[in-house]
Parts: structure tokens; sequence; C-alpha cells
């Protein structure tokens, strides 16, 4: 999610924010129907369409390599995002609780987004707009790259632990009601996801009790 155009977000949207860090794409019983997830895919540097590999994959731990791509596990569907406006849709079956995203692109750093929560038919992949940078070797392009990482990385921590702030000062009940979902879900399938989510819980309220 891009900093800049993340201050949109609701508080029922917490969700969203969070579902990065749910879930190991276990298999669960039922009906094989799929849920159509779109999204879009930019150029970080000036956020114009980019044509790209966009991937979903099973697992989430990294299983091998295609060239400078990387592979989870089994791949659920693969599209070309648009030349126009960068948009795709993957299709995945309503029994994986989650899935993992995976972008390339020629002369592009791969782009890898682990977690995602297999929602209701019609949500989009998280983020979305997904952003990714284009490899530049030269020695200006390094620096230039380097600026741009250093900047976001500030401006990404503060703003989300700022917003997630806000979203508990709005409802603390529910806002931790979704914590507690996620980690009961964690909890059985990753022990390293549910310590890291009840970490920023807790970092969340450190930061708003200063």
């Amino acid at each position: 999610m891009d900093v800049r155009s993340a201050s949109t977000l609701s508080p029922l949207a917490l969700a969203r924010v969070l579902c990065v860090v749910v879930g190991t794409g276990t298999v669960v019983n039922g009906a094989s129907a799929q849920n159509t997830h779109p999204g879009q895919v930019l150029q970080a540097a000036d956020r114009s369409p980019l044509t790209a590999r966009a991937t979903a994959w099973q697992s989430h731990r990294q299983s091998g390599m295609s060239g400078d791509c990387p592979e989870y596990g089994n791949s659920i569907d693969s599209t070309i995002s648009s030349s126009e406006n960068g948009r795709f849709e993957v299709k995945v079956a309503e029994n994986f609780r989650t899935y993992t995203m995976v972008y390339c692109a020629n002369n592009y750093y791969s782009r890898v987004d682990r977690l995602i929560a297999n929602r209701n038919d019609g949500s989009s992949v998280v983020p979305s707009p997904a952003l990714v940078v284009k490899r530049d070797q030269s020695k200006k392009g390094e620096e230039t790259q380097a600026a741009w990482i250093a900047t976001r990385t500030t401006r990404s921590v503060v703003y989300f632990l700022n917003e997630l702030a806000y979203l508990r000062s709005i409802n603390e009940a529910a806002f931790d009601s979704a914590f507690d979902q996620y980690l009961t879900l964690l909890n059985s399938t990753d022990d390293r996801a549910a310590v890291l989510v009840n970490n920023l819980r807790q970092g969340v309220i450190t930061w708003a009790s200063p």
C-alpha cells in the first residue's frame, strides 16, 4: 500500500492493514469455488503502469527460483498485468485460506507479498497497487534508489504505527478482536508469524501511550 494513498483507509479496513501476516496458505475443507482478486502493478518511481507477470502461489515459504523470479510451492494462477493501467486479476480457490503474490518483470526487482488472506470474491490483493522498483546499476541510480528507500521506509513505519494507533483509539474492542482472530489462526500454523503479530499489537499500544 502506498503511503500517499493509504490515508484514505477507513477504520473498517483494519483487516487489510494486517492481512499480509495472516495464515499460511492452508487448505480448508469445502467447495473449490474460486475467489477473484483484482490488483494493480505500478512502477515505483513514477507510478506509471507496469507490464509484469503476476502469480498467486499456494505457499508462504520460498521453494525455488525461475530465473530471477522466486517460487512459492505450487502456482495457483498467473497472468500478465495490463500495459494500459497495470491492472490484473488472479483466481484463488476458496479452500485456500491464504496465498502469496509474486511480481516479476525484466529489469525490475521481483516483489513478493506473502500471507495474503483469501477473502471474499472480489477483494483486492494486498497491497494494491503493488509498487515495483526498477534495477539501475549506475552509481547515480544506486544513490537515488538508496535515498528513495530510506525516505519510504521512514514514512511507512510512521504511517502504519499512527494508523493502527488511530484505529485502536476509535474502537479498542474491534481492534483487539481483529488481532485475536489472526493470532488464533497463526498459533496453529506459523508460530513465528504469531509472535510477530502479537509484538506488533504491543508495539502499537506502546506507540500510542508515550
